[in-house]
């Protein structure tokens, strides 16, 4: 089941910004099926675009949207998929997709160097923001990216990491210390213009990535 809906005008810059993201809908009662309901958002009107019905075999991936190259998809860490990733930026599309741990290996250029996440995210202070010029492989090909990070305030931290302690101990896994570690920062990847999406630029006019924490 789809539907699709006019285009978004663009903002300024010639962008056209989709939120991408998907919820479980399950029907009343003991026995009621479930299903993944995946739908896309227009900015700044908040207008469905399209949307998708499927069981819950069908997992969350950008694989199953079409975009324009005028268009920035907003996605969450679920999206973080080297190969769909990879796919869109060859189309010329632009993403913003936030990450979850090591779950997307970065290198520090083509050369294959591998990323020292850690290392560097231990530079942020409290609420500050920084980028890094990245590169991500999937198979044979290989793609720059910008790694945008924040570190989460004191408060929030210690929230993600009672909620990663609390998931480890329901699935019955012991939480890795540098998972709790990457859990007080918040990162995202996008292959947006610097100049139409900084991670620092204070002009509100232009796109930020910092997230109140």
């Amino acid at each position: 089941m789809q539907r699709r809906g006019q285009p978004a005008p663009p903002w300024p810059g010639g962008h056209r910004f989709r939120l991408i993201d998907a919820t479980t809908i399950k029907e009343p009662g003991p026995t009621g099926s479930c299903w993944r309901l995946h739908y896309s958002l227009r900015l700044p009107d908040l207008d469905c675009d399209h949307f998708e019905l499927t069981d819950l075999q069908a997992g969350e991936s950008f694989k199953r949207w079409q975009a324009s190259a005028d268009e920035v998809l907003l996605a969450d860490r679920a999206y973080a998929h080297r190969e769909a990733v990879g796919a869109l930026l060859d189309q010329g599309v632009k993403v913003v997709v936030r990450l979850k741990g090591r779950s997307f290996p970065s290198l520090s250029g083509p050369e294959g160097r591998p990323f020292e996440l850690l290392a560097h995210l231990r530079t942020l202070q409290v609420g500050q923001v920084k980028e890094w010029p990245v590169y991500f492989r999937f198979g044979e090909r290989g793609w720059p990216i910008r790694l945008c990070a924040l570190r989460k305030s004191r408060l929030a931290a210690e929230r993600a990491k009672r909620k990663a302690r609390r998931k480890a101990q329901r699935k019955q896994y012991q939480v890795q210390a540098d998972t709790l570690e990457v859990s007080e920062y918040v990162f995202v990847l996008t292959n947006l213009e610097p100049e139409a999406g900084s991670a620092t630029n204070p002009d509100r006019s232009q796109t930020r990535f910092r997230t109140s924490q």
